[in-house]
This record gives structure tokens, C-alpha cells and sequence, in this order.
């Protein structure tokens, strides 16, 4: 950078401030050299650098000062040459003589910031600094004064607007109007100063950060030795001073492997620099230190390779950690396939055994209720150790420790801590007790220890900590595994117990789960059920609506409730009632449907069957002695009777419209409307016996409701009936006080032996017998000895009525307790509600003879209706008028038949039900044509109406079997009953028609023969289905509960 001829002038120069380490006392000029090979003139200013006390290096300033230069030339050269370059300068220029600046060029003014005026009348030190004041005057001093002061240096101005600029000022002695003065050029150094500024705080941050980075830094030379590094090298590495370790051979001093610096040195040249490369670095006792360097080469400024140099990362936290993670990552996956509490918890102390180093521990278990501990799980530790720790009563040490949810190692500092005598037997010699906390409270503890260290690493305690609050984890989720498993068995135990179907399936109609009842119901196994998209046949009147209710479940309304018919494969058909539920996901798309039902057949039969029946309701409800009423969904009155209207004391137009609750106490109607609520959310008659009544005449009533559905099967009413049954619970609280105090009992209690001895009666007993005996002795022993013969033949119980000479009834109930040798008798006075019943059935014969009058009128004035309709047809009508004729015989001819229902109708449960041979009745049946056979030996307990029954179901035959020759009659016994078939050997009836046969007005006919029979039978409880093949003849089937049929042998 000097020219040849300055150099060795510049090399004493900078020797000399690197000897006396202080700046050059001047400015030193210099020839450089430019890139061309030209040479120009430079100003340079020279200062030690100086680190830790010591001259590293020098810094300088060097300044091109070819300008000055020429302009001096020029000044020497020529006036008006100086004059060109004094004012043309980018240089400040003055020259000042006493303590003033007689001549300041341009550039000077704009330096200085005042106008040439400012400058040249004010002291020159009055733009000085202050601090640099004394400095430029004594240079100037000494200069007037002859002698050679330093010819450049840098002080400090303060320009007109405030602002301070350093300067570089290079001055020389010249005479000016015969007196000596100053020419000086200033140069404004201001970003250079600060550029020296930073560069000088750089190097000193550069050593800081050398000196106290975590990180070792260090450069190497090409042989290896390294010659740089960081104080952290020799912290990292076990030494004093970092001066122990420089100019050292790096492989061989500082290698853990030697032979691994060759390959990293390899790596290094393959790619020119390594990042996080793994080393093993050695202590200087020896122990390797595992490391990762980033290193790369450095260069000359011409390009050579002189070394290596980087950093150096302990990593040996890290490893541990990082074992630590995936041996608490192993422990997780571990723990997910774990089950049971003993399996969680003995993986998780194997694991702590192996982060920790140490080599034994337990886990406990904390009691809740007690704080008792008892342990779970142990390892490596002796048995004469366990049995002493085995439980921990409440109140333990380990207790209070986990209660308070502090870890405790031991020894620990500034902790007083003893062992326990077992636990020195044992020999252990340190231990980590860590709770083990679930939702802020301690539920177990593990225990680490081991027999050789005497310490416990702080490493160790924070990855023991972590595998607690693992365990706290698998605990809680055994527990909830254990919980949701019982849950989930309960769960299952109810649905398969439900006798309600449950299924879900897929918007497609794949089925993923049914119940048993729903198997069942269908006939069908899960296996034919799961994973196939199972359809019940759905009539087709009702499919559209089934199709639009599932349309109509959305995110926003995902439950509803329908009633609809299915077709079974043997043609029946059924109500069922579903309540559906559709799911789905957080996109609001359908994920499946879960639907409950049950079959609702009977009810919907019985409602329609109320529904047909309500005109003759109407009728009947007014001459019934009951309370029979209606209330809608806003609680309102819609119907009374006149037993109601008569009970509660007002007209029923004072009742009907008008909210119930009004009616009555604010409790009895409070516990009413829960009732009707009831019927009106889940659809099932409820019933329930209480006592209503003005005060001071409470009686008891029986309550039952059942709801009134239109035909869209909604609910819109509850009907009810009250019985007043205030002399039945009166006559059963006399009993029951009767069988408790028989002797204070005013009614008859007699016992008898078996061998029908007087055992005891009671005062009015005796003399009940003593109104027998007067009169009808022989006759009465009779009646006993028959008495405890029925007793005995009927399971312990026989109930019957007896009519004494005076003709008061009397209902003798007579009970064998169980294992006893005798009877006791029960009599009651039932004189009064025979009456009252008699009355009710003579009643019951007018209402009769009332509609066989009407009756026949109908049919005298529809015969002569159809009689002159005929003669109008004979007469060749109008053919519009002919067919109106037409119409109205069909219509008079539909009418006979709806009398002739009602004539049979009327006499429906008009008497007493009673027991009927099926032999007896079958052989009042005389064909011509077909044989008649029965085998069933058997007597049925039916309505006296059961001839008709079987004679709808043989005139059928004969009339529609078409090719019917026999009809056969047998029975069977099954675990529903009897099953008793009647069945011929005609076309049979077809699958869709088996349940229609039975609706009223179905058929060629009258169309309510098979209607009326199942009426007839519904009476006692039979059921009558048809179960025949198509084709192979008509079967009809009836199903007798068990108790209502009898064999005869």
C-alpha cells in the first residue's frame, strides 16, 4: 500500500507506537500505491490498540491529501493558482494570526456554519470545543513562537446550528503581511471518528462476548494446534486458564478419540465446513465431554487455507434429556398397551429405576377416605424391607409428604432427614419420594433408591417428576377404563334387557347395531341383521311419510317421534312407534341414525276401536255410575258425564271449557295434571287410587286415563274415568281389620278344619251359622264339605256367593293359608250391589229392547224404501233416474246390513262370560257337503256369544273357500296358552288380506262377521288371527291365555 521509497519510514513510524504505545506525536505523509500501479500522497494517523493491558495492533486514519498537496504547489506555483484552489477546495482553509482567522475559504464557512463576517471577527476558539480549546491554542502558540509543534491532529468544533463535527487540522508557519500566522487545512473526520468510534467498541464487544459465551469458540492452525479460543474452552474442559490449553495439539491433547479428528478434518475438506457435527471432547481428567461443533476454514486474503475454527457445544444435558424423552416416550406407548393397575404401574417404576441411575424403588397407592398408603409395585428391594413397609397407616411420613404434594430427595441439603432402621438394613443410601398428583389432590407416591449413590441428580428429579404426573395419567384412565367398562356393561345389560327394539344404522340402511329384543322381534339373527341394509316391508300409504319424517331430522332438529305399519313375511301387519334420532358430524353431515321402538299394535287397535266406539261411548258414559271425562293439552274440559258433573256439583256447562284446576285443591290438582302430563308425553294409560270429594266427604275413587290420539296418531286428549270405589276399599279395609282383630270383625270370619270341624268363628260368624242351622242344617254341611273341596282344588282359594232363606247374598271367600290343615272363611253382605248390578242389566235390557224397536223400525220402513225402489225400476225409468233408483237400493241394502250388525253387536258381553266344550259347539254345525271334524278336548272360558265365533268362521268357508270338502278343528298347547285352529282345505285367504278380514265393513257380505268374532273373543282375552297358506286353505287361529281353557278328560 506504500510506495518503496516511504516504506521503511512507515515501518518505524508504527514500530514506534507499538514500542511506546501512544499515538504519533504527528501525522505522518506518506506515497500509497493505487490498484493501477499510480502513487498519490496520504496523511496518516497512527494509535496503539490496546486489550487486557496489552498493544495488539495498531489502528490508523489515512487520508488522501493529494488535493492539499497541489494546492500547496499552487500556493508556491502561483498566487492566482492558490487563489483558484483556495476557493475552490473541499478542504477548509485559514490562516489565523493572534486569535483571530484573518482568511477563511468557502469550504471553511460551510464547515463552520457561520458567514465569513462571524468567523473572521471572533476569536477562533470560540468554534473550538471547549475541551479541545487549550490543545488548539497552545499548537498555535507554539507555532507563532517558532517552534514545531505536531503538524496534524483531530480535535473538535461547534458549528453555528450546535451540531459538533470532529476535524483533521494540518498547519504550517507562513508569513502574512510580514507576520508569522498559520495556514491550516481542515478536513471533516467526523464519520471517520465514529467509524474508529465503533470499530473500537466492536473489538471491545468482540472480547466480551469472546470471554462470556456459553459456547467454546477456537481456531486452529494448519497443523492442528490451536491458537484461539474462548475462556469457555478451558471451563469446558476442566482446565484454569485458557493459556493452558493454547498452541496445544487439538487431536492429541483435546480428542477423547484422537483418530476422530481425522475423519472430522475429511468431512471438513469434503465439504468445506461441518454443522452440529457430534465429537467426544476430553476432560483434562480424562472423561469424555460429548460435543457438536460447527466449523469451517479460514482464509488469507489471498485465498489460503491457514486453519480451522468454530464452535464447540456441550451437549451432554441434552443427551440426557433427550434419553430422558424417549425413555418417557417408550414409557407412553408402553402404558397404551398396558392394562390393569399392577402392569401400569410396574412399567412405570422400571422406567424410573432407569432415567434416574438409580437401582430400586416401590410405587403406593394413596387410600382417599384414611390417607393409608399400600404399596403396589417394588423392585430390588428385600423382603424383611417390604413386610416393615408394606402399609402405611394414616398419618405416615410418605402421607403427609404426598398430601402437602412436595418432592423429597434424601439427603438433601439444609433437609433434616433420617432413615428409617429398615431402611438402613436395607443399605439404602439415597432416595427420591415424589407424589403423585391428579386433579390437585396426591393419589399415589413413587419411591426411588438406590443401595450405591449417595446423591440424587436434579436431572433425575425433574424426569421423576414427569413420569409422575404419568402415572397420575394411567391411574386416572385405569380408573375411568375400569369405570367405562362397568358403565359400558351396565349400559349393555339394560339394552339387551329392554323389550323396546334399538338399533342404528347408516343413512343407507346399514345396520351397526340391534338389540336382542329387536332380533327377536323380527325373527332374525344379528349376524342376518349387522352389516346388511335391512327394510321392513312399509305399506305404501305409509312409506312417503317415512321417507319425509327422515328428511325432516337436521342438525337443528335431530329427534322426532313416528308411528307407522310394517308387513310381516306372513302378511300381518303391525304398529310400531320409533323415536329416531339422527347424528351428525361438526360439518353437519349425516353419520347415522339411532332409532327406539316398540310395537304398538295393540294400542293402535284399541284406539281405533275407541274411535269407532266413541257414539256408543257417548251414549253409555251417561247412564254409567263412574266419572268420565276429557281434558286437552292446555288442561282444559271438554267432556263430562253426568255421574262427573253430579260428583264435583255443578251442571256440565259449568264445567266444560273451563281449566280443570278449578275443580279442585291446589295439591290434588297439582298431582292430577303430572298424571295427565304423563299420558300426554309417553302415550300409555296411567292409573292410580286416591280420594277426592268436597271437605268433610272424602271418598275414595279408582283413576284411569289413557290418551285420545287423531287419526295421525297424535295425542290431543287424555279421557279418564273415576270409580268411586269407596264401599270396595271400606269392604277391604274390614277385611284386612278382620284378619287382624277377627273377634272385633262385624262381618262373618268362620275356619274350619279340612274335615269340615267348627275350628272358630267370631261372634257375628256365629250367628250367620246359626241362621243356616235353624233352617237349613244338612243343607250347610253340604255346602262346606263342597266349600273346602273347591279350596283344595283351586290352588288354596275359592270365592263363591250364597242366597240365604231371608234372601240376603252373601260373597264367601275361603282361603287355605299356606301349609295349614284348615280354612277360613270370609263373609260379606253383597245383598245391596246385587241389586245394584241387576239394576244396571235391567237397565242394560231396556237400552236393548230400545234398539231392537228402533231396529226393526229401521228395517220395515228400509224394506218398504227398497220395495218401492224396485217397482220404480220396473216402471223403465229415465236412465239418470234408474241410476239414482240404484243408488239409493244399494244405499237401503247397506243400511239392512248395519242393523243387522247392530242386532248381533247389542248382545256383545251383555252376560256373564262362562266356560264352552268346543266339541259341544261344533256339533250343533250340520254341512251337507263337507265334513265337519273336532279333536280338541277342551272347554274355553269365552263370551256366551263363542257359538258365533265359530259359526262366522265356518259360514266363511263355505261361502268364499270355493273348493272347500272338510274343515277341521284341533288344539294345542303352547307357552303363550291353547292355540285352538280352525281350518278348511279352500283357496285360502292372500297375505295382504289376513289383517284386513277383520276391519269392519270388509267383505262381500255384511263384512262384520270376523269383526264382531274378534270382539266377541277380545272379551276374555282371546285372540283371533288367520295363519293359513295361500292356496292351501283358510286357518284361523285362536290364542286362549292360560287360566281360560281347561282339558276335559
Amino acid at each position: 500500500m506504500i510506495a518503496p521509497e516511504d516504506r521503511e519510514r512507515a515501518g518505524l513510524a508504527l514500530q514506534q507506537v507499538m514500542d511506546k504505545g501512544t499515538p504519533l506525536e504527528k501525522t505522518r505523509e506518506y506515497r500509497a500505491i493505487r490498484r493501477d500501479g499510480s502513487t498519490f500522497p496520504v496523511s496518516i494517523f497512527s494509535s496503539p490498540v490496546v486489550r487486557e493491558g496489552a498493544i495488539v495492533g495498531v489502528r490508523g486514519i489515512i487520508v488522501d491529501i493529494t488535493d492539499r498537496i497541489k494546492a500547496e504547489e499552487q500556493v508556491r506555483e502561483s498566487e492566482q493558482n492558490y487563489r483558484a484552489l483556495f476557493e475552490t477546495a473541499t478542504e477548509g482553509i485559514l490562516i489565523a494570526q493572534g486569535d483571530r482567522l484573518v482568511l477563511v475559504n468557502p469550504a471553511l464557512v460551510r464547515l463552520l456554519g457561520y458567514t465569513e463576517d462571524e468567523i473572521t471577527s471572533r476569536p477562533f476558539t470560540d468554534f473550538v470545543h471547549p475541551d479541545d480549546r487549550a490543545l488548539v491554542m497552545s499548537r498555535h502558540l507554539q507555532r507563532m513562537k517558532g517552534e514545531i509543534p505536531p503538524t496534524g491532529y483531530m480535535f473538535r468544533i461547534i458549528r453555528g446550528d450546535g451540531d459538533e463535527r470532529w476535524v483533521w487540522i494540518n498547519s504550517t508557519l507562513i508569513q502574512w503581511s510580514g507576520n508569522p500566522a498559520s495556514l491550516s487545512f481542515l478536513t471533516d473526520m467526523t464519520e471517520q471518528k465514529k467509524a474508529e468510534q465503533q470499530l473500537v467498541s466492536a473489538n471491545q464487544e468482540y472480547a466480551n462476548l469472546l470471554d462470556q459465551i456459553q459456547d467454546v469458540y477456537y481456531r486452529s492452525d494448519n497443523k492442528g494446534r490451536l491458537i484461539k479460543a474462548s475462556r469457555s474452552w478451558a471451563t469446558l474442559l476442566g482446565y484454569e486458564t485458557l493459556d493452558e490449553c493454547l498452541g496445544r495439539s487439538i487431536a492429541d491433547d483435546f480428542y477423547f478419540n484422537p483418530d476422530d479428528r481425522e475423519k472430522f478434518l475429511a468431512d471438513v475438506q469434503h465439504e468445506g465446513k461441518v454443522t452440529s457435527y457430534p465429537v467426544n471432547l476430553k476432560r483434562r481428567d480424562g472423561t469424555p465431554v460429548p460435543v457438536e461443533t460447527s466449523s469451517h476454514y479460514y482464509y488469507d486474503d489471498a485465498g489460503n487455507i491457514l486453519g480451522i475454527e468454530g464452535t464447540f457445544r456441550d451437549i451432554t444435558e441434552r443427551n440426557n434429556q433427550e434419553a430422558i424423552l424417549r425413555a418417557q416416550l417408550g414409557l407412553g406407548l408402553a402404558l397404551q398397551k398396558a392394562h390393569g393397575m399392577p402392569e401400569i404401574l410396574k412399567i412405570c417404576l422400571d422406567t424410573a429405576i432407569d432415567i434416574s441411575g438409580m437401582d430400586s424403588g416401590a410405587v403406593y397407592l394413596l387410600d382417599e377416605n384414611d390417607e393409608s398408603a399400600d404399596l403396589v409395585v417394588s423392585k430390588n428391594l428385600g423382603d424383611p424391607f417390604l413386610r416393615s413397609v408394606l402399609h402405611l397407616k394414616p398419618g405416615s411420613r410418605l402421607a403427609h409428604m404426598v398430601r402437602e404434594k412436595n418432592s423429597v430427595c434424601i439427603p438433601s441439603p439444609g433437609l433434616e432427614f433420617q432413615f428409617t432402621s429398615s431402611q438402613t438394613q436395607e443399605g439404602v443410601q439415597s432416595a427420591c419420594i415424589i407424589p403423585v398428583i391428579s386433579n390437585g389432590r396426591g393419589i399415589a407416591c413413587l419411591n426411588v433408591s438406590s443401595h450405591t449413590d449417595i446423591s440424587v441428580q436434579e436431572s433425575s428429579r425433574v424426569a421423576l417428576e414427569t413420569i409422575a404426573t404419568q402415572i397420575g395419567v394411567a391411574i386416572e384412565r385405569v380408573k375411568t377404563e375400569e369405570a367405562l367398562e362397568e358403565g359400558e356393561q351396565r349400559y349393555r345389560n339394560v339394552v339387551e334387557d329392554q323389550t323396546e327394539f334399538i338399533s342404528r344404522f347408516l343413512p343407507d340402511g346399514t345396520h351397526v347395531f340391534v338389540n336382542e329384543a329387536y332380533c327377536r322381534y323380527f325373527g332374525l339373527t344379528r349376524e342376518e341383521i349387522l352389516g346388511h341394509t335391512f327394510k321392513p316391508v312399509i305399506p305404501d300409504e305409509d312409506r312417503k311419510r317415512v321417507n319425509q319424517f327422515f328428511k325432516s331430522l337436521t342438525p337443528e332438529h335431530p329427534v322426532d317421534t313416528i308411528r307407522h305399519r310394517i308387513v310381516f313375511p306372513d302378511g300381518k301387519v303391525h304398529w310400531q312407534q320409533w323415536s329416531d334420532r339422527a347424528i351428525f358430524d361438526h360439518d353437519g353431515t349425516l353419520v347415522e341414525y339411532q332409532s327406539v321402538g316398540r310395537d304398538i299394535t295393540d294400542i293402535i287397535e284399541a284406539e281405533q276401536a275407541l274411535h269407532e266406539k266413541e257414539s256408543w261411548f257417548r251414549s253409555l258414559s251417561e247412564v254409567s255410575p263412574d266419572m268420565i271425562f276429557m281434558i286437552d293439552r292446555d288442561d282444559h274440559v271438554v267432556y263430562v258425564n253426568d255421574a262427573a258433573a253430579r260428583i264435583l256439583g255443578r251442571p256440565a256447562s259449568e264445567i266444560i271449557g273451563h281449566e280443570r284446576g278449578t275443580f279442585f285443591p291446589d295439591d290434588l290438582s297439582m298431582h292430577q295434571r303430572k298424571a295427565i302430563d304423563h299420558v300426554f308425553t309417553t302415550g300409555m294409560p296411567a292409573r292410580s287410587v286416591g280420594r277426592m270429594g268436597p271437605e268433610g266427604n272424602l271418598r275414595w275413587f279408582d283413576h284411569s286415563l289413557i290418551p285420545v290420539r287423531d287419526e295421525s296418531g297424535t295425542i290431543v286428549q287424555v279421557m279418564g274415568t273415576s270409580r268411586d270405589i269407596t264401599d270396595q276399599k271400606e269392604n277391604e279395609e274390614r277385611i284386612r281389620i278382620l284378619a287382624q282383630f277377627p273377634g272385633e270383625n262385624p262381618f262373618p270370619v268362620i275356619r274350619y278344619a279340612l274335615d269340615s270341624t267348627l275350628l272358630y268363628a267370631n261372634d257375628s260368624g256365629k250367628q250367620w251359622l246359626a241362621s243356616f242351622e235353624e233352617h237349613e242344617g244338612e243343607q250347610m254341611h253340604g255346602f262346606i264339605r263342597d266349600l273346602i273341596r273347591n279350596v283344595l282344588e283351586n290352588e288354596g282359594t275359592f270365592k263363591t256367593e250364597s242366597e240365604a232363606e231371608s234372601g240376603r247374598i252373601y260373597q264367601i271367600t275361603a282361603v287355605r293359608p299356606d301349609g295349614e290343615n284348615h280354612i277360613n272363611m270370609y263373609i260379606i253382605d253383597i245383598t245391596e250391589r246385587r241389586e245394584a248390578e241387576k239394576t244396571i242389566r235391567e237397565t242394560g235390557a231396556k237400552l236393548n229392547l230400545l234398539n231392537s224397536i228402533t231396529r226393526h223400525d229401521v228395517v220395515n220402513q228400509v224394506t218398504i224404501l227398497q220395495g218401492y225402489t224396485q217397482i220404480a225400476l220396473m216402471n223403465n225409468p229415465d236412465p239418470v233416474i234408474a241410476d239414482l233408483l240404484k243408488k239409493i237400493d244399494a244405499a237401503g241394502a247397506a243400511i239392512s246390513r248395519q242393523i243387522n250388525f247392530t242386532r248381533d253387536y247389542q248382545d256383545l258381553g251383555m252376560k256373564e262370560p262362562g266356560w264352552f266344550r268346543i266339541k259341544d259347539i261344533v256339533s250343533r254345525f250340520e254341512l251337507a257337503s263337507i265334513v265337519l271334524s273336532c279333536t280338541c278336548n277342551a272347554e274355553i272360558y269365552a263370551d256366551p256369544m263363542v257359538e258365533k265365533v265359530f259359526s262366522n268362521i265356518i259360514d266363511n268357508a263355505v261361502r268364499h273357500g270355493e273348493r272347500v270338502t272338510e274343515i277341521n278343528i284341533r288344539c294345542t298347547e303352547s307357552p303363550e296358552g291353547l292355540s285352538l285352529l280352525v281350518q278348511d282345505n279352500g283357496i285360502g285367504i292372500p297375505y295382504d288380506k289376513k289383517e284386513q278380514i277383520f276391519q269392519k265393513g270388509f267383505g262381500k257380505n255384511t263384512g262384520f262377521g270376523l269383526f264382531l268374532s274378534r270382539e266377541i273373543l277380545a272379551i276374555t282375552g282371546i285372540s283371533l288371527h288367520e295363519t293359513g297358506v295361500p292356496g292351501k286353505g283358510a286357518r284361523f287361529e285362536m290364542i286362549i291365555p292360560r287360566g281360560k281353557y281347561r282339558p276335559i278328560s
